[in-house]
């Protein structure tokens, strides 16, 4: 599942960037942490 949410994550952000930002910036902390961990 983790995988899964990389791998749609990447295909995201490559597809876009600009709005990827947006999201991620409204994304709440721990899900951030997550993200970057």
């Amino acid at each position: 599942t983790k995988a899964f949410i990389s791998e749609f994550i990447n295909s995201a952000q490559r597809d876009f960037p600009n709005d990827w930002s947006t999201v991620f910036n409204e994304l709440p902390a721990e899900l951030k942490q997550h993200f970057s961990s």
